[in-house]
C-alpha cells in the first residue's frame, strides 16, 4: 500500500502545472501518424438501417443545401522525429497526403423530385463539380523558447504529386411526353502530373485516342527523381506561437504561409461523356414489385466507365502553380484544475485553397474551427472528444490513448459530413492511429 501511495504522489508532482497547448511527452520522439477520412452529406445510416426503406425525393431534395450533394475523401501519412528539450529543439517529418471531393448542384435532386422547373419546359441544366489532389512534403520544425513565448517554425518542401483543379460539368436532363428521362453529362477535363503522361496516349487506327496508364515513364523516375521533383517543388511556412498568460491558461496563433509555389506542367487533357436513360417507372413495376426478375429500367451509354473519356492530349508547355492551404487562426488551452489531467482547447481560424492559383475564387475561402476537450490519468491513459469543422467538412470523434512515456499509442475514430446535421447521422467516418517512442 505505501509503495501505491508512493508511486502516487510521484506521479502528481511530475504533472506539470503549467499550461501549454502542445507539450511534448518525451524529450526524443519517433513516431507515424495516419489518418483516413470519407464523407458526404444525402443519406446517413440511420436513414438506411431501418426495417421499410423509404426514398422520399422531395425530402432528400429539401434537406440538401445550395451546395447539394458533396463527397469528400482525405488520406494523411506521416513519419516523424522530434526533439524537444525545455522548449528548445527540431525535428524532421516526411509524408504525404490525398483529397478528393465531388459535388453535385441540388438542381438534380431538384429535377428528380419535382420534376422539370424553370424556363424550360423539358430541359434542365445542372452544374457538377470535382477536385482532386495529393503531395508528399518534407518538413523541419525548429522550437524556441523566451520566456513564457513558445515559438514553433515549421519550413515544409512539398512537391505536387497529381492535380486535378477544381473542375466543372454540365448534366443536362429532359423529361420525354411518355415519362423517361434523359441525362447527359459533359466536361473538359485539365489533369496535371509531376510525370509526363505523353507515352501513355495513342492513337488507334480509326483515330480515336486513348490512353494506356501502363506506359507511366517509371525508368525516368527511377534514374532521375530529384531533377523531376525539384522542377515541381514548391515551399511554405507553418508558424504556431503560444505564450502562458496564466499558470492554467495558455493562448496562441498559427498561420500556414505559400512562399513559392510548386509547379506542375504535364497536363492531360480529356473530354469525359455520359449519358442515361430512364424508361418509365411505371412499365418495370406493379404495387412497387418489379413485373420481371432482372429488369433494369436504366440504359447507360458507355457501359464500360473507361469508354467514357475522349479526346487525349498532353502538353508540357505551361506550367500550372499550387499553393497549399493558407491558414490563419487563433487557439487556446485552458486546464481549469491547474494541470494535464483534463483541458480544453478552442480554436477558430480561416483557410484558403490554392491561394493565388487560377482555380481559385471566394468559394475557395472558408473559416474553420475545432473545440477539443481531453482527460487523462496521470497523463498516462486518456480520453478526448472534438467537434470541428475542417476542410469543409464538419467532424465529430472519440479518441483515446495510452502514453507509456517510451511509448505511445493513440486512435481515434469520428462521424462527419459536409452538412452539420447530417455530421451527427454517420455520414462519414474517420479514422486515425498515431504511434511513437522514445524517450
Amino acid at each position: 500500500m505505501k509503495k501505491l501511495l508512493t508511486l502516487f504522489a510521484v506521479a502528481l508532482a511530475a504533472l506539470p502545472f503549467y499550461a501549454e497547448i502542445y507539450f511534448p511527452h518525451r524529450y526524443v520522439d519517433f513516431g507515424l501518424d495516419l489518418s483516413i477520412e470519407a464523407d458526404e452529406n444525402l443519406i446517413g445510416a440511420k436513414d438506411i438501417f431501418v426495417k421499410n426503406l423509404v426514398i422520399d425525393l422531395p425530402k432528400i431534395c429539401d434537406d440538401l443545401d445550395k451546395d447539394g450533394f458533396v463527397l469528400n475523401m482525405h488520406q494523411n501519412i506521416n513519419l516523424f522525429m522530434d526533439v524537444n528539450i525545455n522548449g528548445y529543439g527540431g525535428g524532421l517529418t516526411i509524408g504525404e497526403s490525398i483529397a478528393m471531393s465531388f459535388n453535385l448542384g441540388q438542381d438534380f435532386f431538384r429535377f428528380l423530385a419535382y420534376g422539370n422547373y424553370g424556363d424550360s419546359d423539358s430541359d434542365t441544366s445542372i452544374d457538377m463539380q470535382m477536385m482532386f489532389e495529393a503531395y508528399t512534403d518534407v518538413s523541419v520544425p525548429v522550437h524556441l523558447k523566451f520566456g513564457k513565448l513558445r515559438i514553433t517554425a515549421t519550413p515544409s518542401y512539398y512537391i505536387p504529386i497529381v492535380y486535378l483543379p477544381n473542375t466543372k460539368a454540365t448534366v443536362s436532363m429532359t423529361t420525354m411526353d411518355d415519362g423517361s428521362i434523359t441525362a447527359e453529362a459533359n466536361a473538359d477535363l485539365n489533369f496535371y502530373s509531376v510525370l509526363d503522361l505523353a507515352n501513355c496516349v495513342s492513337t488507334d487506327e480509326s483515330g480515336n485516342t486513348n490512353f494506356n496508364p501502363t506506359n507511366l515513364p517509371i525508368d525516368d523516375l527511377k534514374n532521375d527523381p530529384m531533377s523531376i521533383f525539384s522542377d515541381s517543388a514548391g515551399f511554405d511556412l507553418k508558424a504556431r506561437a503560444e505564450y502562458a498568460l496564466l499558470d492554467n491558461l495558455d493562448v496562441g496563433g498559427y498561420v500556414n504561409v505559400p512562399l513559392f509555389p510548386g509547379s506542375l506542367k504535364h497536363r492531360l487533357s480529356a473530354t469525359a461523356k455520359i449519358s442515361a436513360n430512364l424508361d418509365p417507372i411505371l412499365d418495370y413495376y406493379t404495387n412497387g414489385e418489379p413485373k420481371e426478375e432482372g429488369q433494369n429500367p436504366w440504359h447507360i451509354n458507355p457501359e464500360n466507365p473507361k469508354d467514357m473519356f475522349s479526346g487525349f492530349k498532353t502538353d508540357s508547355s505551361e506550367k500550372f502553380y499550387i499553393n497549399r492551404p493558407f491558414r490563419l487562426g487563433i487557439e487556446a488551452a485552458f486546464r481549469p484544475f491547474g494541470n494535464n489531467w483534463f483541458f480544453i482547447h478552442p480554436k477558430l481560424g480561416l483557410a484558403m485553397r490554392n491561394p493565388f492559383g487560377k482555380d481559385f475564387s471566394i468559394a475557395s475561402i472558408y473559416p474553420e474551427y475545432s473545440l477539443e476537450v481531453q482527460a487523462s490519468l496521470f497523463d498516462v491513459l486518456g480520453l478526448n472528444l472534438c467537434t470541428q469543422y475542417t476542410d469543409k467538412v464538419f467532424m465529430h470523434s472519440l479518441g483515446i490513448f495510452a502514453n507509456l512515456r517510451i511509448m505511445e499509442l493513440k486512435l481515434q475514430i469520428g462521424t462527419g459530413s459536409g452538412s452539420f446535421l447530417k455530421s451527427f447521422n454517420l455520414s462519414g467516418v474517420k479514422a486515425s492511429l498515431g504511434f511513437s517512442f522514445g524517450f
